[in-house]
């Protein structure tokens, strides 16, 4: 069911999720996600459900050290949908530095919980 989703409620996710990212909070990020998220991230399989979010998370905390995300709304799809751009800077274990750039759809419930997360990114080597 299709509901308005505010400016305001959209912007305080991405601000949210850009925080939580960089104190690489795992709880932060996942109470904003509904139990049965469904994540689809550069076309690959889909993570369903919280838990699978929860390690999906996890791992790109582990791969992506020093990790500074900057997000910003595009607009509002459907009602329910947040469109957004960000952009990512990082390092890996090896001290390889890279950036990001993508775009993200996240539909959320009436509560505000984001129920789908599709995403695409380009990565280069810095």
């Amino acid at each position: 069911m299709n509901h308005n989703v505010t400016d305001e409620d959209a912007w305080a996710l991405l601000r949210d999720a850009e925080e939580a990212w960089r104190n690489r909070d795992v709880t932060a990020l996942t109470v904003a996600m509904h139990p049965d998220i469904r994540i689809v991230f550069n076309f690959g399989d889909p993570v369903c459900g919280i838990d699978e979010a929860t390690a999906w998370i996890q791992t790109r905390l582990k791969t992506q050290l020093g990790y500074v995300l900057n997000k910003r709304m595009r607009g509002i799809y459907g009602g329910d949908t947040i469109v957004s751009q960000w952009m990512g800077t990082w390092r890996d274990a090896a001290a390889q530095e890279y950036h990001g750039i993508g775009i993200e759809l996240l539909t959320v419930d009436q509560a505000g919980l984001i129920t789908r997360w599709d995403a695409v990114m380009h990565t280069e080597q810095v």
